[in-house]
């Protein structure tokens, strides 16, 4: 008996162990499958992935340089780079610039990655190319670093240097690839009056009567005349915007008053700001910024004003009053029509000699630029003289005086 019994658990161990053996293979083959196929649905991820970023920039090696440590790199061949933030917001603000993907190049050097991007002579110049690039770059938290401009074989050229936010040095190279050619049309000058709101009665008369219907008044509001001149400037035929009080470096020596829009300011008290200065002048079609040199060069406070300023379908004109402004390029950002400030007329007084001066700066934008936007101040007689003799001047050199909304006819595709 006790043989038997011995037999049949040997038996039965034999059974046991075969029957396990066989489902552990069963098991190793259903994860291996499985792995397999979850690989294989990575891989086509990447490969999307990839072939989306590749279809946006086809990166290649300009040079074959000793600059370049790796010897793959030494070659004249399409080289990937892997797409890092920089890369991408230049990408973009390429693509919106008119600049198709495969016109882009860029090669690794020891001092960082260059990126050339030729652009169209006949829609824009450098300036504004090189605006809309940064802009793109410092919005995702790039740096800009450096910049100058050069002749490169009788051409000019825009170099921007930028570190990253992975620490990586970009260089951008902007330049015409046909031979800076600027548009055959008549070149468009808009003139815009700031600061009306103090007075009305016999001067805002001369104003409404002996300027040109095409020049725009801007309107502070809520001043004791505000809608006074909104009224005697539509009825003449004038374009009327907002001149919207920002918060100054210069504050509180100089203060933008109680309906001021500051840096400290909630992007709800913003909207309601905003909201009102509206409602004040309803016969507004844009607005630009009275003072605001501490305003709109915070990133912060210029993203509350335009997301404020959106719903109510109005342009905004970048005064410039310091040249770190970030409202043209948030503007941008939020599909609002924008344009800067070339010229201030009467910077630092309104005189024969400044007004002399500034014909010649406009000589110098005629040749690079075919919309300039000036603006003067409306304080006195003195500066309406000076503003006509400037339009005169202005016309005879070519130039088409234009209301301010005129300018958007035809603009640029849009910065997302």
């Amino acid at each position: 008996m006790a043989k038997r019994k011995t037999y049949k658990k040997v038996k039965r161990k034999k059974k046991s162990g075969s029957s396990g053996v066989f489902i552990f293979l069963f098991a190793v083959i259903v994860l291996a499958v499985i792995l397999f196929l979850s690989m294989e649905s990575d891989s086509d991820e990447e490969k999307s992935a990839e072939q989306k970023i590749k279809e946006k920039i086809i990166v290649k090696d300009k040079e074959k340089s000793d600059d370049v440590e790796n010897t793959e790199a030494q070659k004249n061949e399409v080289e990937e780079i892997k797409v890092e933030s920089v890369l991408q917001a230049i990408m973009n603000a390429g693509t919106q610039l008119g600049v198709p993907p495969e016109r882009f190049s860029t090669s690794v050097k020891k001092d960082g990655i260059h990126i050339y991007v030729p652009i169209n002579g006949n829609r824009m110049d450098l300036v504004f190319a090189n605006m809309i690039i940064t802009g793109q770059v410092e919005m995702i938290g790039g740096k800009l670093l450096d910049g100058h401009k050069r002749e490169y074989s009788g051409k000019p050229k825009h170099t921007v240097k930028f570190r990253g936010k992975d620490g990586k040095i970009y260089f951008v190279e902007i330049y015409y690839e046909n031979n800076n050619k600027l548009p055959d049309e008549k070149p468009k000058i808009s003139v815009i009056i700031d600061d009306f709101g103090e007075y009305a009665g016999k001067r805002l008369d001369e104003f409404c009567d002996k300027t040109d219907k095409k020049v725009t008044f801007a309107i502070i509001p809520y001043l004791k005349h505000s809608k006074d001149v909104m009224n005697a400037a539509h009825k003449s035929g004038h374009e009327i915007i907002i001149h919207a009080p920002m918060e100054p470096e210069s504050y509180p020596r100089n203060d933008p008053g109680k309906y001021g829009i500051y840096v400290n300011d909630s992007p709800e008290k913003i909207k309601k700001t905003i909201d009102s200065y509206v409602e004040e002048l309803p016969l507004a079609v844009g607005m630009n910024n009275h003072m605001g040199s501490m305003a709109t060069s915070n990133r912060k406070t210029m993203d509350a004003v335009m997301k404020a300023l959106k719903p109510h379908n109005l342009f905004f004109l970048d005064s410039r009053t310091i040249s770190s402004s970030v409202a043209y390029a948030t503007a941008k950002k939020y599909k609002i029509d924008t344009i800067q400030r070339d010229l201030f007329l009467d910077d630092p007084a309104p005189s024969k000699k400044v007004i002399e001066q500034r014909l010649e700066d406009l000589k110098k934008l005629k040749k690079k630029k075919n919309k300039v936007c000036a603006i003067t101040h409306c304080f006195d007689l003195k500066h309406l003289e000076q503003l006509n003799y400037f339009i005169k001047k202005a016309e005879e050199m070519g130039f088409e005086l234009v209301p301010l909304s005129e300018m958007f006819n035809n603009e640029l595709p849009e910065i997302l």
